[in-house]
């Protein structure tokens, strides 16, 4: 592309050329990347930036490496949202393992209407950017708010999954073992090829029970999920790109942003 960047530097005294060609290296150049092409209008002012990068970090810091190392290299302002990132696994890697941990528990008590309605946050220790919520909602007694905050853990849960497969709460539990509460979970894992399998999550409860239910379904369904949580490839602030994070060897997997925390 033979097209040059004006930049004008507040006080400069005269303006520097810069190649649309030394733009793309120098993005090439930031961790992660892959490949990049600059788009510029007849004027010269960039309208697009398009980078593909891996998984090792996530698009949104991606962004804001694009948009720093052109401020601080050649006093370039570019607007986040023009900045595109679609990220891929190496070919003949495997995409890293991304397991979901309870980020918050928001409860809600009506007294009145004796209900309970419950919000679970779940996200990765390594993507403070991704996360995923559910809701639910039922009676505020005994064994019922287990199954609320179950049911909003297996919402987040679902919202998480790649597109085709589904989880379905069986089952609640508070037992008791050795003298110990025990807050246990079925889930029946509905997958994309048709075929069903019974999860079974336990933790101990000791304290607060609610938050052992949180943890349960985490237990019972992280080994499923840390090869089908979604990623996303995020163009500025906002999503323009979704693909399935399923590990496959030898292959380039689309991808998007990483990772959320250990259970």
């Amino acid at each position: 592309m033979a097209k040059d960047l004006e930049n004008r530097n507040d006080g400069a005294s005269s303006p520097e050329a810069v190649h649309v060609v030394e733009v793309e290296k120098l993005i090439r150049q930031l961790p992660g990347v892959i490949s990049a092409r600059v788009i510029v209008n007849d004027w010269g002012a960039i309208e697009e930036v398009h980078v593909l990068a891996t998984t090792e970090r996530g698009a949104k810091q991606i962004v804001r490496d694009v948009e720093s190392s052109l401020a601080a290299r050649w006093g370039i302002n570019v607007d986040h949202k023009k900045i595109s990132v679609a990220q891929v696994s190496a070919r003949g890697t495997r995409l890293p393992p991304m397991r979901l941990k309870l980020s918050s528990l928001k409860l809600e008590s009506d007294a009145m209407r004796g209900r309970l309605s419950v919000e679970v946050t779940l996200g990765a220790p390594t993507d403070p950017d991704l996360t995923f919520t559910g809701t639910a909602g039922g009676p505020n007694t005994g064994m019922h708010q287990y199954r609320v905050v179950a049911s909003a853990t297996v919402e987040a849960l679902n919202q998480a999954i790649s597109p085709g497969n589904q989880l379905l709460l069986e089952d609640t539990r508070l037992l008791h073992v050795a003298g110990h509460p025990i807050a246990l979970v079925l889930i029946n894992f509905a997958s994309d090829d048709g075929s069903e399998e019974l999860l079974v999550g336990g933790v101990r409860a000791d304290g607060d029970p609610l938050p052992a239910f949180v943890r349960a379904c985490l237990h019972g369904t992280n080994r499923l999920m840390e090869g089908r949580v979604r990623r996303r490839a995020s163009r500025g602030a906002g999503t323009v790109q979704e693909a399935d994070a399923v590990q496959e060897e030898g292959a380039g997997v689309a991808a998007a942003q990483a990772n959320h925390n250990n259970a």
